[in-house]
């Protein structure tokens, strides 16, 4: 966290953070003293790393309110993509067992169930999976007209007296019970046990809707996927959340 940014331009101050989890280089949110209600999140385009994903339409359009920040404004300019939203005053969420943050984070999950998902190119979740999945006529159950977060970090969670999300970079249309399947690998990554995590789950009517085989081949193949992204970037939280998803794909193959 820094103060103003030696030779910036004056009232303008620049606040740059570094979350663990976080795979973009670089990101700057960016605030006038003399309008603190907004904030820009600049992220330089890295084309030879990451695809550029500022092509895609931004989640907001009045489709989220209520769940993300607003989105004010949005500049294309070269390799920058610079976005102006609401400044939400929250913190991150906390996972841990026993939190209070956690009804907050399923009733927001819930909200967005609610959501049509909107008329936009997002890519389908069995394409994203596909890769990973052994009987690809499982895929059909992943697929659902739900618009999905999908990464469900707990710093893309900011709560206040309710819980709101951000960073919906991999934002995608699927089944409505993906999302909290999603979330189900980040409780245990923060100590709770499979069961306990499907059981804040459940909270989420969406997750009653799937059969079980498909809940087991969506937790097989996202530990596959795991797996994948701590081989090719072995760091603390890598290894963290794929075992995670380890753990809890052997909880689906064994529980019966």
């Amino acid at each position: 966290m820094g103060g103003p940014a030696e030779g910036s331009t004056p009232g303008v101050h620049e606040h740059v953070a570094d979350h663990p989890g976080r795979r973009r280089a670089t990101a700057v949110a960016v605030t006038r003293a003399s309008d603190p209600a907004g904030a820009i999140l600049r992220l330089p385009g890295r084309p030879h790393l990451l695809p550029r994903r500022s092509a895609r339409p931004c989640i907001d359009l009045q489709d989220v309110v209520g769940i993300a920040p607003r989105l004010l404004w949005r500049i294309n300019r070269g390799q920058w993509d610079l976005l102006g939203f609401e400044d939400i005053n929250g913190r991150h969420a906390d996972y841990a067992p026993g939190s209070a943050d956690l009804p907050l984070i399923a009733d927001a999950m819930r909200r967005l169930g609610e959501i049509p998902c909107p008329d936009l190119p997002l890519k389908k979740m069995s394409d994203r999976l596909r890769s990973y999945v052994d009987d690809t006529a499982v895929l059909a159950s992943f697929d659902g007209d739900c618009l999905l977060h999908t990464d469900w970090n707990h710093a893309n969670v900011l709560v206040t007296d309710r819980a709101r999300l951000v960073d919906w970079a991999w934002a995608s249309r699927g089944a409505g019970w993906i999302d909290p399947a999603l979330w189900v690998i980040w409780l245990i990554s923060c100590g709770h046990t499979p069961a306990e995590a499907e059981q804040w789950a459940s909270r989420v009517p969406a997750w009653a809707g799937p059969p079980p085989e498909a809940v087991d081949a969506f937790a097989a193949a996202s530990a596959r996927l795991w797996d994948e992204i701590a081989g090719a970037d072995p760091d603390e939280w890598t290894r963290r959340i794929q075992s995670a998803a380890s753990t809890w794909s052997t909880h689906r193959r064994t529980a019966g």
